[in-house]
C-alpha cells in the first residue's frame, strides 16, 4: 500500500505518456537510495561503484540534478569522515564518476547533435545553466531567489499533504540532536535520513535558481524536477507513521499550521508580482487542482493540505486507519494525474502535427539532399522550440534554423523550406520570394521556396 503511495502520485501519473527526463530522474533516484541503504549496511566496493554510476547517469539525464551530484558526494565524504567505508573505496568513487562521466558526456553531445542540428535551442548546455546561477551576484537576484525557495518549499510540501514538512522537521531536530553529540552516535538511519534531507533542499535551491524571474504562473509553485527527490522520502515518514515513531502533539501541529500559512503568504506576494499569465499543468500537476480563472489560491490549498495532514497526523498511529488514508490520497493522486494530462492533450496532437509535416518533407527529396529549413517563431516561442525539437528529430538530414520576428528576406535566403508555426503566414506580408504553399494542419505551414 505504502509503495502504490509512493509510485502512484500526480507526478508519475502526469508524466508516464511524455518522453521526457522526470520519470528517469525517479527511477535513477530510487535506485541511488537503495544502493545508499546497501552501502550502510553493508559498505562494499561494488555498492560504491555502482552509486558513482547511478550518480553519473542522473546528471547526464537531467543537468538540474547536480543537486543529488552534491548530497551523493556529502554522504560519501561523511562515510568517509566516520570511517564507515575505506579511503580507497572514495578513491574508487572518484576514478569510476570521472572517467565514465566523461564517456557519458561524449555521448550525450554526440547524440544531441544528431537529433537537434543547434543545440542552443533544446540541449541541456553548461552555458546556459551558468548564466541562470550569475543572477545570485545582485541584490535584486538574491531577493527573488529568496521568494522562488519559499515558493517551492510551500509547492513541494502542500502537493504531498506536508509529508515532506514532517521529514524535515524530524530531520532538523535529529541534527540538533547529533550537533550535541558531536555526531559520534550517528546510526545507519541518521545517514540515509541525512542524505535524503540535503537531497530534497539542495533540489529545492536549485529549482529556484532556475525559477528567479518566472514568466509564466506555474513556475510560481514549479515542482516538475523537485518531485523525483520525494518519493523516498514519503516512503520514511509513511513507515514512521506506521511504527509509531511520530507522535501527535497539538503544539507540533500548530507549528505546521504557522509554517504553511507563512509559505502561502509569501508565494501569495510572488503570484501577484508577475504579470505573466500561462499556465502548464503538468509542471505541478497536483496543485493544478487549484488553478481557476488564470489564478490559482494558495489559501485554499494551504487549508486543503492542512485539513488532509491533519487526518494523517492525527490518526496515522492507528495502523487500520493508514490502510483506509493511504489508498484514499492514492486515489486523488491518481485523479489529479489524469485530470492533468487531459487539460494538457493538446502536446497529443501537436505532436502528431509535427510527424505529419516531417513526412511530407521526407517524400519531397531524396535521401543524399540536404534540405535548409528555417523554422519561423510567432509567440509561444517555449513550445515551438519544444515541438522543433521534436520535428527536428524526425528530420536528422536537415539543417534547421529558428527565426525570430521581425522576418526580413535575409532571414530566408539559401532556405529550400520555411515552416510557419500557428498557421501565422500574414508575418511574411511583404516579403517578395516566390515560395509556394506545400502542406497545412492545425499547427503548421510548410512553404516550399522556389
Amino acid at each position: 500500500i505504502i509503495c502504490l503511495f509512493i509510485c502512484l502520485n500526480a507526478y508519475t501519473i502526469s508524466m508516464n505518456r511524455y518522453a521526457l527526463a522526470e520519470s528517469m530522474l525517479f527511477a535513477v533516484f530510487c535506485l541511488m537510495v537503495s544502493v545508499a541503504v546497501k552501502l550502510l549496511k553493508r559498505p562494499g566496493n561494488r555498492s560504491v561503484i555502482l552509486l558513482s554510476l547511478l550518480t553519473i547517469l542522473i546528471f547526464i539525464v537531467h543537468q538540474r540534478a547536480l543537486s543529488i551530484v552534491l548530497a551523493t558526494m556529502i554522504l560519501l565524504l561523511a562515510l568517509l569522515l566516520s570511517k564507515r567505508i575505506l579511503l580507497k573505496q572514495g578513491v574508487m568513487f572518484a576514478i569510476t564518476f570521472a572517467f565514465f562521466f566523461v564517456i557519458l558526456l561524449l555521448i550525450k553531445n554526440n547524440l544531441q547533435n544528431v537529433l537537434w542540428r543547434e543545440q542552443g535551442e533544446l540541449a541541456n548546455d553548461f552555458s546556459v545553466q551558468i548564466s541562470a546561477a550569475t543572477l545570485l551576484f545582485s541584490i535584486d537576484g538574491i531577493k527573488s531567489f529568496i521568494y522562488a525557495l519559499i515558493s517551492k518549499t510551500f509547492a513541494i510540501g502542500a502537493a504531498y499533504f506536508l509529508l515532506p514538512f514532517c521529514f524535515m522537521i524530524g530531520f532538523f531536530k535529529r541534527g540538533l540532536q547529533l550537533l550535541k553529540h558531536k555526531f559520534n552516535d550517528m546510526q545507519e538511519k541518521d545517514f540515509l535520513y541525512f542524505y535524503l534531507g540535503i537531497s530534497i533542499i539542495f533540489a529545492l535551491g536549485v529549482s529556484a535558481v532556475f525559477s528567479m524571474y518566472p514568466i509564466r504562473r506555474d513556475q510560481i509553485i514549479y515542482t516538475r524536477y523537485n518531485e523525483y527527490v520525494v518519493g523516498p522520502i514519503i516512503l520514511c515518514v509513511v513507515i514512521d507513521l506506521y511504527n509509531n515513531k511520530i507522535k501527535y502533539k497539538w503544539n507540533e501541529f500548530a507549528v505546521y499550521v504557522c509554517i504553511l500559512s507563512g509559505l502561502a503568504f509569501f508565494t501569495d506576494r510572488a503570484s501577484k508580482w508577475m504579470e505573466g499569465t500561462g499556465y502548464i499543468s503538468l509542471t505541478t500537476p497536483m496543485l493544478s487542482l487549484f488553478y481557476r480563472n488564470n489564478s490559482i489560491n494558495m489559501y485554499a490549498i494551504a487549508t486543503t493540505m492542512l485539513i488532509v495532514f491533519g487526518v494523517l497526523y492525527f490518526l496515522g498511529y492507528r495502523k487500520k486507519m493508514l490502510y483506509f488514508i493511504l489508498p484514499l490520497l492514492t486515489g486523488v493522486s491518481i485523479y489529479s494525474g489524469i485530470y492533468t494530462n487531459q487539460i494538457f492533450n493538446h502536446q497529443d496532437e501537436a505532436r502528431k502535427a509535427t510527424q505529419e509535416i516531417a513526412e511530407v518533407i521526407n517524400d519531397m527529396y531524396d535521401s543524399d539532399k540536404e534540405i535548409q529549413l528555417k523554422l519561423v517563431r510567432a509567440g509561444g516561442a517555449y513550445m515551438q522550440q519544444y515541438y522543433g525539437g521534436i520535428l527536428q528529430s524526425a528530420l536528422p538530414r536537415v539543417n534547421m534554423k529558428y527565426i525570430n520576428l521581425p522576418v526580413e528576406k535575409t532571414d530566408l535566403e539559401n532556405a529550400d523550406l520555411v515552416v510557419l508555426f500557428n498557421n501565422s503566414i500574414e508575418i511574411l506580408d511583404g516579403i517578395t520570394m516566390d515560395m509556394e504553399n506545400i502542406y497545412s494542419n492545425n499547427l503548421y505551414t510548410l512553404l516550399e521556396i522556389k
